[in-house]
């Protein structure tokens, strides 16, 4: 007896050959000819080839930079200044900022923890209290800063002027967030803890984690995210951290070094094994797809990613930091996970439109166990130039919606086309104003 997926994937090939595509002809001519201008991550090419944190005051964004110290940018990652007057020790590791105050803590021979209140242009320590480690976490909230030592936790409420030490021993803390007055804290082998008061005292909150290594912690809406080392790779509370279950549909990675949540509906992951990836979910982690384009065969290893002035920014182990449009990273939604049982393009709704539109795709598999389908979705002229970019992903199988913005092109009939390995489609849409 025939083997029912070889059955299936049969009659599925053979329905694609028998089906025919309308393109225009000038269409084919422009994809034969034409370069993609695909919406990707843009190496900024920074001095600092290692970046270990980033924080942003206002419009400026600061980086740690490894053994080169502080940069400060005022254009999201064009040029660079740096800011190292009043450093003297040897590996900037991590930074934050609260209000108009930057700190960041060092590592080496001399570790110590700087203030600065000018943006970088002139750095104090702020020592009194602390134990002389480096700092491997810094966190700051609500006129609170922690830092997160191996196996101590301390916190000031005086940008440092002082520095107390919190009720918690024998743990190292790696990760930080404040969610709904709690305050979690993520640990190397010790899974997460959380406080009420602020951090004075805490409790562990692992049930349902089935590791206990945490790298990273971030808040979306009103659900907890929890990155791990090795094992689960993304945890997901929805019960302020009483209860865990995984949320890992679509990771192919099982180390996660941080996570990053942008508006009420997505968040990021940057993710180390063998090579980085960044993933991005629309739906609070029930499946991820991934955001890497503009990486090409470059082997990077992510350090962290932030938020600013409507970009994303990577930071990496030694490939300088990268920078994303975050409008444009956004733009795919995933609306169904149910598998489709063929591909499909949708028409546009509304059509004709000013300037907004929605397009919803399915997306299949048309071989077992596949993992990732590349989805490309163009749209074009009448005379076949290609207009815009809309989708270059590689996409698990499901139903998906974007939103098409029209606002810069003229009036006038265009053509939109979803081009998979195996599957072609096209369709009008109107552009009305």
């Amino acid at each position: 007896m025939e083997n029912t997926y070889l059955k299936y994937y049969r009659n599925k090939i053979k329905k694609m050959k028998n089906k025919t595509f309308f393109i225009p002809a000038l269409l084919i001519l422009s994809l034969m000819i034409s370069g993609y201008a695909v919406p990707q991550w843009i190496n900024l090419n920074s001095p600092a080839t290692r970046v270990t944190g980033i924080t942003n005051i206002n419009t400026n964004l600061i980086i740690a930079a490894g053994m080169q110290g502080v940069f400060l940018s005022s254009d999201n990652g064009s040029t660079w200044i740096q800011r190292n007057n009043g450093i003297d020790s040897i590996f900037i590791y991590r930074i934050t900022s609260e209000g108009n105050n930057v700190f960041i803590s060092s590592s080496g021979t001399n570790p110590k923890i700087y203030r600065s209140s000018n943006l970088g242009l002139n750095w104090t320590e702020v020592m009194n209290g602390l134990p002389s480690l480096y700092a491997i976490v810094l966190y700051a909230s609500n006129n609170y800063v922690y830092a997160g030592f191996s196996g101590g936790l301390y916190y000031t409420t005086n940008s440092g002027v002082n520095w107390i030490s919190a009720n918690w021993t024998e743990k190292t803390p790696t990760s930080f967030v404040k969610f709904s007055g709690t305050l979690f804290a993520g640990t190397s082998g010790h899974g997460v803890f959380k406080s009420t008061d602020n951090g004075i005292n805490w409790t562990a909150c692992n049930n349902g984690l089935t590791t206990l290594n945490i790298k990273a912690l971030e808040v979306l809406g009103t659900d907890l995210f929890a990155g791990t080392y090795y094992g689960g790779a993304i945890y997901k509370s929805t019960d302020n951290g009483n209860n865990w279950t995984e949320a890992n549909s679509g990771i192919q990675h099982l180390q996660i070094s941080s996570l990053a949540a942008y508006g009420s509906s997505n968040i990021f992951a940057a993710a180390n094994d063998y090579s980085g990836c960044i993933y991005h979910s629309t739906n609070s982690g029930q499946n991820w797809i991934t955001k890497n384009q503009g990486f090409g065969n470059t082997v990077l290893r992510f350090e962290c990613m932030f938020f600013a002035n409507d970009y994303v920014f990577a930071g990496t182990y030694s490939n300088n930091i990268w920078r994303r449009s975050a409008i444009e990273i956004i733009g795919i939604k995933n609306i169904s996970t149910e598998i489709p049982d063929k591909y499909q393009l949708w028409q546009n709704y509304p059509n004709p439109f000013n300037p907004i539109t929605k397009i919803k795709f399915d997306v299949t598999s048309p071989y077992p166990l596949q993992r990732g389908i590349n989805v490309v979705l163009k749209v074009f002229d009448l005379l076949g130039r290609e207009v815009a970019t809309i989708v270059n992903e590689k996409l698990q199988p499901g139903t998906y919606e974007v939103t098409f913005d029209g606002s810069r092109l003229a009036s006038g009939m265009y053509f939109y086309q979803l081009r998979t390995n195996d599957f072609v489609e096209t369709k009008k849409l109107i552009i009305l104003k």
